[in-house]
């Protein structure tokens, strides 16, 4: 059986990344009274030491949602480090006055910082845009892997790959096809032009200023709109807005009611009624 080998560099990455897990995971997990006391001291007096133990507390939750979008391709290390940044904006910007837990908060803030991070890497143009372009892309390092592992090393079959997959050759061919696309500079010359780049010929479709500060008035009011009845939500709502309605992967109704203990139909009432509280906080801020 074939076996790949790691070269020191890629070794001494991990085992700094294994140890920086191993240290954080140290740090206990605070209490809601003692992160809320920590939590107004940032908030009224940015204490430095508060806010540094707020971040420090809550890095092993920044590990558990980068693991996510590691099957991408991307080192976790880069997508700890970007989870980071997003847990120091929230911490900054957290109101303890709200009442909710710091995470509840920092996790958007968090998976923000991580996307906009894969998006900057990884074009647009390779990424997969239907399901199950996603599913290919997602797998298709490991299947690689777990084939040429038993045929001798060799490049893997086509065939093979789409069977691993459990997609059609043709969805496979379409989608590394996006892949292995390369990007052309905007500043690229035309080809035979004398003067003008590529960037030259795309019409501008930005929003101009009004729009945009109109865009950013009304995402503000429903911010706000959703601090204020997240106050007022169930234990049970809460679980459902930040899990099903608010998630990129929402759990099932079945996964729901198994972490509640109530059927699948108790957890659809439940998400409704929370819709429902939902429209009617939220239609003074499209209205």
């Amino acid at each position: 059986m074939a076996k790949e080998l790691t070269s020191p560099k890629q070794l001494a990455v991990r085992d700094s990344l294994d140890l920086y897990v191993r240290e954080i995971r140290k740090v206990s997990v605070l209490s809601r009274e003692e992160e809320s006391r920590l939590a107004k001291l940032w908030f009224e007096k940015r204490d430095r030491d508060a806010g540094q133990l707020l971040v420090i507390s809550n890095l092993r939750f920044v590990v558990k949602i980068a693991r996510e979008y590691a099957k991408y391709g991307f080192r976790l290390g880069d997508l700890i480090q970007e989870g980071n940044l997003g847990l120091l904006h929230a911490v900054d910007r957290f109101d303890p006055r709200k009442g909710y837990r710091l995470i509840s908060y920092a996790v958007w803030w968090i998976r923000a910082y991580i996307q906009a991070f894969i998006l900057r890497s990884w074009s647009m143009v390779r990424m997969g845009t239907t399901r199950i372009q996603r599913r290919i892309i997602s797998g298709l390092y490991k299947a690689r892997r777990k084939i040429a592992a038993f045929s001798a090393a060799e490049a893997p079959q086509q065939k093979l790959l789409a069977e691993a997959l459990d997609v059609s050759e043709n969805d496979l061919r379409e989608t590394v096809s996006r892949i292995q696309m390369r990007d052309v500079s905007l500043d690229a010359p035309v080809p035979h032009r004398e003067e003008g780049s590529f960037g030259d010929s795309l019409p501008d479709h930005s929003p101009d200023a009004e729009t945009q500060l109109v865009d950013r008035d009304l995402r503000n009011q429903v911010r706000e709109k959703l601090d204020a009845v997240y106050d007022d939500l169930s234990p049970r709502e809460r679980y459902l807005l930040e899990h099903r309605l608010m998630s990129d992967v929402p759990v099932t109704l079945e996964a729901a009611g198994h972490h509640f203990g109530v059927t699948r139909e108790r957890v659809r009432q439940i998400e409704e009624r929370l819709k429902g509280k939902l429209r009617v906080q939220l239609s003074g801020a499209m209205a």
